[in-house]
C-alpha cells in the first residue's frame, strides 16, 4: 500500500537535468492504492484519464496545472476538493462521477466541458470570477443536486445566460449548456 505520492520537478538524464511539465494519458489510471499527490509547480499539464478511477484519491495540488485531458480524474470517488487556479478551460468529463467532490475553485475559467462535473453529487460550491466564463457546454453539472442553487445565484452574477435542453432536477431545472455573457454585451439573435 502506496497511499502518499510525490513526482519529483525534474529528473537526471546522462547527467542532464530535465524538468518535468506533464503527467502522460493513463499514466496512474486505476491506480486504488494512492490517497494523495504531491505535484511539482513544474507540472503544467495532466493527460487524459491519468488519475481516472482513482478510487481513494483524496488530496491532489492542481494549482499550477494549465491544461487536462478529458476523463483525467473520472471515479475519483474520494476526491473531495479541487483548486485549478491556472486552467482556463475546465476538459470534458474531467470530475465525471466524483461523488465525493465538494469545493472547485477555477478562478480564471472561461469554458466548461461536457459533463466536466456531472454526477458530482456533493458539488456544493465553484468559485470563479464571473467575467472569464463564457461557456458552459452540455451537462456540465448534471445531476448535482447540492449544487442549482448556489449555481443560479453565484455563478450568474452579472451575466446573462440563454440555456437550452433544461433537465428537471428537484424544483430549479439544471443546467444542460449554456451560453453566458456580460450584462452590457448583446445577446445572440
Amino acid at each position: 500500500a502506496v497511499g502518499e505520492i510525490s513526482l519529483p520537478s525534474q529528473v537526471k538524464v546522462d547527467d542532464k537535468f530535465y524538468n518535468i511539465s506533464t503527467i502522460d494519458d493513463s499514466a496512474f489510471e486505476n491506480c486504488s492504492f494512492i490517497t494523495k499527490v504531491n505535484l511539482p509547480s513544474t507540472i503544467k499539464t495532466i493527460g487524459g484519464y491519468a488519475f481516472k478511477d482513482c478510487i481513494s484519491l483524496k488530496e491532489i495540488n492542481l494549482e499550477n496545472v494549465e491544461s487536462f485531458g478529458v476523463f483525467a480524474f473520472e471515479n475519483c470517488i474520494s476526491l473531495i476538493k479541487a483548486n485549478l487556479n491556472a486552467t482556463q478551460t475546465v476538459s470534458s468529463h474531467l470530475f465525471n462521477n466524483c461523488t465525493s467532490l465538494t469545493t472547485v475553485n477555477i478562478p480564471i475559467v472561461n469554458a466548461i466541458g461536457t459533463s466536466a462535473f456531472e454526477d458530482c453529487y456533493n458539488l456544493q460550491t465553484i468559485n470563479f470570477t464571473p467575467q472569464h466564463l463564457h461557456t458552459i457546454h452540455s451537462r456540465a453539472f448534471y445531476n448535482n443536486y447540492k449544487l442549482y442553487n448556489d449555481y443560479y445565484q453565484i455563478s450568474f452574477l452579472n451575466r446573462r445566460c440563454s440555456c437550452n435542453h433544461a433537465h428537471n432536477c428537484g424544483a430549479v431545472p439544471q443546467i444542460y449548456e449554456c451560453q453566458c455573457q456580460r450584462k452590457n454585451e448583446q445577446q445572440p439573435s
